[in-house]
């Protein structure tokens, strides 16, 4: 395929307009002029449909890479639409007399949809609004069937992608926000360590940042890298005591806290689910990156917070497979609920599912009255 740029201004990033409790980004037109090498025009349609679903994704994922709040746009309005199963139309002059008055959605889309069909532009929509964190409405398509080019728009009239989650609106709110972010230099020491445990093996119950007993656990590398920048108030003895003391917070800056739950047994009642409260916790890095030290793994490795899962299935120990001291064998009692610390044991899911995000936490000290610069 060789194209030939007519107009070529690339403004992804860059917002277009900054308003009372949002932030909204639209990728600036970015016009084609496509040829097929084998004279094949289908190619040429298939290439403008996959150009501009890649921007609208853009448009949502240059606003989480910044601030780390999901983001909206059609291309992810649709894709959460088909996941929910909610049934997605395709509507052109041939439909819309059907289809229409089925569609849940504002009035001010259904005259969008209207005057694009009017048009001879084909539609793509989801049959109902999406309720995404505080964002409700919905994203389509409006497609030329004859071109391939489209535009891609959700509610609200925009064309671009806009957070899913309020902002802070009042000037003490974004007063708060400023000072946890002015301490960079302790953020960048936190950071900093972290990044020098990459590799570093994980062992369980580690805490020394020393490695004396031959790695570290999730709990130890936040504890460790907080030390380090002389931040005390989360270094704890388990991902659970970090979270109990860490302060809540939407707006996640690098340098801070990201849990789960029920990744691990911690109750020993024999199961992994939420009731083992937070089990896991990571060190924020920008752009929506962490890095932790993984069991799973078997080392602190740096990974995408969003690959770690919201969502888990609750095991049931069934068995013990073994027991570094055989008197915990004997205490074990898989039956009544008590599974000693010191066996391993076979897991089986039980068919329930249960979220175990957690959220994102700071530490007290970023509250503090800012650095003076010297």
């Amino acid at each position: 395929m060789a194209t030939s740029h007519a107009e070529t201004e690339w403004l992804w990033g860059v917002p277009y307009a900054i308003i009372e409790e949002g932030i909204g980004v639209d990728a600036r037109r970015n016009v084609y002029m496509a040829f097929p090498i084998d004279g094949n025009q289908q190619r040429t349609k298939d290439f403008m449909a996959v150009s501009g679903i890649g921007r609208s994704l853009w448009e949502d994922l240059i606003l989480e890479s910044f601030f780390n709040i999901p983001s909206v746009s059609a291309a992810r309005l649709l894709k959460i639409a088909s996941q929910q199963g909610i049934p997605l139309y395709t509507i052109d002059k041939s439909n819309i007399d059907l289809v229409l008055p089925q569609l849940q959605v504002s009035q001010e889309v259904v005259d969008d949809v209207k005057n694009a069909v009017n048009a001879d532009k084909k539609v793509i929509i989801s049959k109902s609004n999406i309720q995404y964190n505080d964002w409700n409405g919905v994203g389509y398509i409006i497609l030329d069937p004859v071109q391939g080019s489209a535009a891609y728009k959700i509610s609200g009239g925009l064309a671009g992608g806009t957070f899913s989650k309020l902002l802070p609106s009042t000037h003490r709110e974004l007063e708060a926000l400023r000072t946890r972010f002015c301490h960079e230099f302790r953020r960048l020491k936190i950071t900093a360590a972290a990044i020098s445990f990459l590799g570093t093996p994980y062992k369980m119950g580690c805490k020394d940042p020393n490695l004396e007993c031959g790695g570290i656990d999730c709990s130890g590398l936040v504890s460790s890298c907080y030390a380090f920048a002389g931040v005390k108030s989360v270094v704890g003895t388990d991902a659970n005591g970090q979270y109990n003391a860490a302060k809540e917070t939407d707006y996640p800056f690098y340098g801070d806290l990201v849990f789960w739950t029920g990744t691990y047994d911690r109750k020993r009642d024999c199961f992994k689910n939420e009731a083992d409260q937070v089990t896991h916790v990571g060190i924020v890095l920008p752009f929506g990156w962490m890095i932790h030290a993984s069991g799973s793994a078997k080392e602190v490795i740096l990974a995408r917070i969003s690959s770690v899962p919201s969502e888990r299935d609750e095991e049931k120990a069934t068995k013990i497979i073994s027991c570094t001291d055989p008197k915990d064998a004997e205490k074990a009692d898989i039956n009544n609920g008590y599974c000693p610390k010191g066996c391993a044991y076979s897991w089986d899911k039980t068919g329930r599912k249960f979220t175990s995000f957690m959220g994102y936490g700071y530490a007290g000290e970023f509250d503090e009255e800012c650095p003076k610069k010297k």
